[in-house]
């Protein structure tokens, strides 16, 4: 597909209905083409977007989350790893609340982070010993992990942190400790930039994939209730183009304030469709009526 064809192609796709009319004719590699460029250049300005706006809000969060365990570490508490066990003094159950820094207030997650143990406990005994829903249980061996069933699933501390490794924690030793998570933070930012720039058009091209699937079933069984008579593989077809509306609309959403839960690709791919269908309707309609007017 030239430039010339697809700039055509991409500003009658966003502003006129009727080309779609154009598009009920037109040969599918044409609009698989369109959907493919379209997806590539969406999905890099969507990576570039996030770094942009995104990123830096993440490095804020994790440089207060950094500040409030350095600043919250308790003066007393020892934590160690000796290759085989994690010790925890000198309480028996430490309680660790998620970072201020995250504001979870209206989100599903249990009231606490995690809780430590110095004792070994099984899985049946953790709803015993543990006073309130937690995401997870780090006994001297084991790091018990559960889903909203509470159900809890075990992980071998020392597969985790490995034999080799021996590290203690205390109030003199955690600064340096997250000085050098920080270091490593911030050593690997272009990795995390080259990543968010090759995934982006990776993901929009199969979450939009599965989307407009989707979508278009839904509305294969809709319009045969109104009475349109089209293909599931027109409509599909027809959705190739108007999911690169959505796709951007849903793009650029992250340069405003959007509402909390608010889809905005399947409000747009629906407002494009049924304007869209309601010319397709007019169309059918008018060329029904021509001949009787003759």
């Amino acid at each position: 597909m030239s430039g010339r064809s697809y700039l055509y192609q991409l500003a009658h796709s966003l502003s006129t209905p009727s080309f779609y009319l154009e598009l009920l004719k037109a040969p599918w590699k044409s609009s698989f083409s369109f959907f493919l460029l379209s997806i590539l250049w969406i999905g890099l300005l969507s990576g570039v977007l996030t770094i942009a706006f995104q990123l830096p809000r993440w490095n804020r969060t994790v440089e207060a989350i950094f500040q409030e365990v350095d600043t919250r570490f308790p003066i007393e508490l020892i934590i160690g790893w000796n290759g085989t066990e994690l010790e925890v003094s000198p309480v028996s159950l430490l309680a660790v609340p998620f970072p201020n820094s995250l504001e979870l207030e209206n989100s599903t997650l249990p009231p606490m982070l995690a809780y430590f143990s110095s004792t070994e406990l099984q899985p049946d005994q953790l709803s015993q010993t543990i006073p309130t829903k937690t995401l997870a249980v780090v006994t001297p061996s084991q790091l018990f992990t559960s889903n909203r069933s509470d159900n809890w699933q075990s992980i071998p501390l020392a597969r985790l942190i490995g034999p080799e490794t021996e590290f203690v924690l205390n109030r003199q030793s955690i600064t340096t400790y997250l000085d050098m998570v920080r270091e490593r933070w911030q050593s690997a930012q272009p990795m995390v930039l080259a990543l968010l720039l090759i995934f982006s058009p990776l993901k929009l091209l199969v979450t939009s994939g599965l989307s407009l699937i989707l979508n278009a079933g839904l509305l294969y069984f809709f319009i045969r209730w109104v009475g349109l008579q089209l293909s599931y593989s027109m409509l599909v077809k027809l959705s190739l183009h108007v999911a690169v509306a959505g796709l951007l609309a849903q793009t650029l959403s992250q340069l405003v304030i959007t509402p909390p839960g608010l889809n905005i690709f399947a409000l747009v791919y629906w407002l494009f469709m049924l304007l869209i269908l309601m010319t397709i309707k007019q169309q059918v309609v008018k060329k029904i009526a021509t001949p009787q007017d003759q």
